[in-house]
């Protein structure tokens, strides 16, 4: 029995042993590889792009941004990595559809985009099984623009519509000069073209409304062009819209009433897009992943300290900045 004993003891040493080994042999393979990963300059990667050390505010993110708030989200972007020095975001431009198929095609994990998705995107995520959050950060206009020698201040919704499909051809139509309207739009790919055809009830622009590639291309034509009619985002606009140093060398911003309206109509002031005065205001929102933590920390960042960014950049905020003053009584 002392014999048979021992030998178990042996048995279960060397099985013990041989456990020891294989550990230190898994240990010694993960630390390898993990070397071997960080010298390609790379993390241990997990599902949907995200390393293994990634933390709602540590790890690296690809956001695109629409092509009218990029400028504005390269602030954001740089506050969110002073704040968390263990971030790296990365922010391209696109305009909001493309932003869009990059998200669904795993080329980018967050979006900031001025429309909400679509019945067939939302489809294509739900097919592919990939979970986003969204949120609502900001509210936007459609600004109208003119050339800063135009005499006319302000339209209608009716006027700008009609003007949109080609009805209105002539600026002596709606008041103004006898001068041809000279039609400006964004690309078929823009969330503001298509806000406008959707709030407007509008099937296609006028025939021979000008495609615009960017922002910066709208904003000179409305200089370069006495006709010319366009519209850009209150950042882009925002030169024209300032009331203490307000600059309308390069373009001007007209008023937009409703047709119901009997009294004047509203610039896209901050406040008067904010309770939804001004009749042409829409969202600006943010999508991600999910399954990122890096995005869900970035989500939050734009949900409170990013909120005063957007202010200052010239949009409406979402959650506006409220200032407690407390007044200390007489006695």
């Amino acid at each position: 029995m002392f014999g048979i004993k021992k030998l178990k003891i042996k048995e279960e040493n060397a099985r013990a042993v041989r456990a020891v080994k294989m550990t230190l042999l898994l240990i010694i393979f993960s630390v390898v590889s993990s070397l071997l990963i960080a010298a390609c300059g790379g993390d241990v990667p997990k599902r949907g792009g995200e390393s293994a050390d990634e933390t709602p505010i540590s790890g690296s993110l690809e956001c695109i941004s629409d092509e009218t708030l990029a400028p504005l989200m390269n602030d954001e972007v740089k506050e969110f990595e002073r704040i968390y020095n263990r971030t790296e975001v990365t922010n391209e431009s696109a305009l909001t559809r493309k932003a869009i198929e990059r998200l669904l095609n795993d080329e980018a994990r967050f979006i900031i985009i001025n429309r909400r998705l679509g019945r067939d995107e939302d489809s294509v995520a739900a097919a592919i099984k990939m979970e986003l959050g969204q949120r609502v950060v900001a509210h936007d206009a459609v600004c109208l623009t003119v050339n800063p020698e135009n005499g006319v201040e302000e339209l209608s919704i009716t006027q700008v519509k009609d003007i949109l499909s080609g009805e209105i051809k002539d600026w002596s139509q709606v008041g103004g000069a006898s001068l041809p309207i000279k039609l400006f739009v964004t690309g078929l790919n823009s969330g503001q073209r298509t806000y406008l055809q959707d709030t407007l009830k509008l099937p296609q622009f006028a025939k021979d409304a000008y495609p615009c590639s960017s922002s910066a291309q709208m904003r000179g034509y409305m200089k370069e062009f006495k006709g010319a009619f366009g519209y850009l985002s209150m950042v882009q606009a925002r030169q024209a819209l300032d009331p203490a140093k307000r600059d309308t060398s390069a373009f001007k911003v007209l008023r937009l009433r409703a047709d119901t309206s009997v009294v004047r109509g509203h610039y896209p002031y901050q406040e008067q897009v904010y309770t939804g005065e001004y009749p042409l205001s829409y969202d600006v929102r943010y999508v991600y992943r999910r399954d990122s933590k890096i995005a869900l920390g970035f989500a939050s960042f734009l949900s409170r300290e990013g909120q005063k960014i957007f202010q200052y950049g010239g949009l409406a905020p979402a959650m506006p900045q409220v200032k407690v003053i407390h007044f200390k009584e007489d006695n």
